[in-house]
């Protein structure tokens, strides 16, 4: 397994190394798919199990000799199926029961198979190597198979209890038998299972009642060894605590291993170990003060939540604890609860005047100043919302807010997250070498910073500014590397962002079967979370409209159609209406009308709500159907008011584009 905080450092590793002289070899199981798996460095071997020739050669070689008997050599190879660990693992168990022997210079099975039990798992191997141990040496197994797969020696010798000498004499047994292997010098020394299945079927073998012994009395000694440092170990003592049913101590960890993963932005091991103390809490007995404990761990995993977008998760952790929460009149957590509430009303049901209200009703709990927090999201929230809203100016406001909040505070996260969507905002408007520039200075700090979920934020941002500016190169690297990013710390919405412009740039460049496979990442990454419902339908539509330019024969217009009912966010429904005719006018010249109708709707709608960007790009649009239609008096009319757009946005490759159809057009 790999816990997602090593996985980042990883991914963040395997970034920098390429044009570097410098090979990384992993191994993995199967069912793991490696984010970086479509890196043009990275090359896959797949290990296939052993011939029975290859394992017949390693047979010989654990065993110092070439010469078997068949019987025995058809033992091996029925048992081993060419897995090496089960060569291995069979190899000892037969000479430790002396299932077979040496004779002569070759190995033969010592007698009869039906007067012998073999074992016929790996695990039942394992267990018969363990039950041949001396019963002091085999408890000392069990007692570190409850520690971990790694366990130092002061460790084990204050969980055993056991004086150096004994200790050392059973580990000299274990190792022996090759069960554990050491590291390091003695009294500093480190101890490993050979392999991870080992110590898993010695654990499972233990009766439920000693394991809960042995995790607490692991847990406690963990606790007074590392008590000047406990965060460092706190999420080990809560898996422990939890395993000895032990729920008080085991929330407590918990909490502490949230902060902890919290300090370091991995906030989706933040919400893991929020799950672990809320379930701990809820084992507890009910008294009102661990009905506020719940409360409380509550609040702080709708706040971890909403630092990924994870809105639906975030209303969940707050919606059982919102009524008591008000009875309480906790004005310390109202405002996080509020504010969790009217983000999930907002971007998943979609419902603005209650999801505004809401946020508004958090503002007010929180203008005391003791939840920062939630301040701060409140405002970016209502900035987030007033944009797509096209309230440009009232939503710049508040960002300007979270962004003056930040800096008072010397938060670089929240200085990038204001200045990435402040970008946004002035994209939408139309003003794309403003949001081309501010989004630069919120990847500088977000680099800086070197928080790689800020960083995902940051590129995906730049990387639309930049294919709007029609470079598309520096678009194409910045998107591909924030889809990495936004991949390994799950955050969907700026993933789906920087996929849906990926997808728009190959459109653009007729690589169309790499514009609907972007598109289709980005439908993937919302639909898993179930957020926003408009930018879902937005990204069905874009799918469709780039499957109609490749030539895909199955597309109904009812398809085409439908997405468009489904929106209710005003800044998507000019670009809606836009792709939903483009998408016509491939279906057939008997369409072409009706494209037309919804060109001018387009052209209507991002008039109305200020979206000058895209009613550039309506009246690009409109120029191709009148060209098209053999009208091309209005198409020229079309592209002079389309380039007069263009200049004023700074959209230097849409421009490039219209002034180019223009020539050719008077040619």
């Amino acid at each position: 397994w790999l816990d997602k905080s090593s996985e980042d450092t990883l991914q963040s590793l395997l970034e920098i190394i390429p044009g570097a002289r410098i090979l990384v070899l992993l191994t993995y199981r199967p069912e793991f798919v490696p984010p970086w798996g479509f890196r043009s460095f990275h090359s896959q071997l797949t290990l296939n199990r052993l011939s029975n020739r290859e394992t017949l050669a390693m047979v010989g070689h654990l065993l110092e000799t070439r010469t078997l008997s068949p019987d025995l050599e058809d033992l091996i190879l029925r048992k081993t199926e060419g897995v090496p660990l089960f060569v291995e693992e069979f190899i000892r168990s037969f000479r430790d029961l002396k299932i077979m022997v040496k004779r002569n210079h070759h190995y033969q099975l010592a007698r009869n198979l039906d007067s012998v039990t073999i074992p016929s798992t790996i695990q039942e191997v394992i267990m018969a190597r363990v039950d041949s141990l001396p019963e002091g040496a085999r408890d000392l197994l069990q007692i570190a198979s409850v520690i971990d797969r790694e366990f130092s020696h002061e460790l084990i010798r204050r969980a055993s209890g056991l004086p150096d000498p004994e200790l050392l004499t059973r580990l000299s047994l274990l190792k022996n038998a090759e069960l554990l292997y050491e590291k390091d010098i003695y009294p500093k020394s480190t101890y490993v299972f050979r392999h991870a299945l080992t110590r898993e079927v010695i654990y499972e073998s233990l009766l439920g009642r000693r394991r809960k012994q042995l995790h607490e009395k692991v847990a406690r000694v963990m606790e007074t060894l590392y008590r000047h440092h406990l965060s460092e170990h706190a999420d080990v003592l809560a898996e422990h605590f939890i395993k000895s049913e032990n729920f008080e101590k085991g929330a407590e960890f918990a909490r502490m291993a949230g902060k902890k993963a919290r300090q370091r932005s991995a906030y989706a091991d933040a919400i893991s170990y929020s799950y672990q103390e809320l379930f701990c809490l809820e084992k507890s007995p009910e008294t009102p003060a661990v009905r506020k404990r719940i409360l409380d761990a509550r609040v702080t995993l709708a706040k971890y939540c909403l630092n990924l977008n994870d809105h639906v998760e975030a209303y969940e952790a707050v919606a059982p604890v919102a009524d008591l929460a008000l009875r309480l009149n906790d004005r310390q957590r109202l405002p996080a609860i509020y504010t969790a509430i009217g983000s999930y009303l907002l971007f998943v049901e979609e419902d603005y005047p209650q999801g505004m209200e809401y946020l508004h009703r958090a503002l007010e709990f929180a203008a005391g100043g003791k939840d920062p927090f939630s301040l701060w999201n409140a405002w970016y929230l209502l900035g987030t919302a007033l944009s797509w809203d096209c309230d440009f100016q009232k939503g710049l406001e508040y960002f300007q807010k979270s962004l003056a909040l930040s800096q008072s505070a010397g938060n670089r996260m929240g200085i990038a997250a204001a200045k990435i969507n402040s970008s946004v905002n002035y994209f939408l408007q139309g003003k794309v070498d403003r949001a081309y520039r501010i989004s630069r200075e919120a990847l500088g700090i977000a680099e800086e910073a070197g928080d790689i979920y800020l960083r995902g934020m940051a590129h995906s941002c730049y990387g639309s500014a930049a294919y709007f500016k029609g470079r598309f190169e520096e678009a194409e690297e910045h998107l591909g590397r924030a889809l990495d990013l936004c991949e390994n710390t799950t955050h969907f919405t700026w993933g789906s962002w920087a996929a849906n412009f990926l997808g728009d740039m190959h459109f653009d460049l007729r690589r169309y079967d790499r514009s609907v496979e972007a598109y289709q990442k980005a439908f993937s990454f919302l639909e898993k979370r179930r957020f926003g419902p408009s930018w879902l339908a937005l990204t069905k539509v874009a799918i469709n409209r780039a499957r109609a330019l490749r030539g895909d024969p199955e597309i109904s217009p009812k398809e085409v159609l439908n997405p468009y009912g489904q929106n209710k966010n005003r800044a998507f429904a000019g670009w809606m209406a836009q792709y939903t005719a483009e998408t016509l006018l491939h279906l057939g010249s008997s369409w072409m009308g009706e494209a037309r109708n919804w060109t001018e709707k387009a052209i209507e709608l991002d008039r109305q709500n200020g979206t000058r960007l895209l009613l550039g790009r309506d009246y690009l649009l409109s120029a191709r159907i009148w060209n098209r239609a053999g009208n091309p008096a209005k198409a020229k009319q079309d592209l002079i008011e389309a380039i007069g757009i263009f200049q004023d946005c700074g959209a230097e490759g849409y421009l490039q584009k219209a002034t180019q159809e223009l020539a050719a057009l008077a040619a």
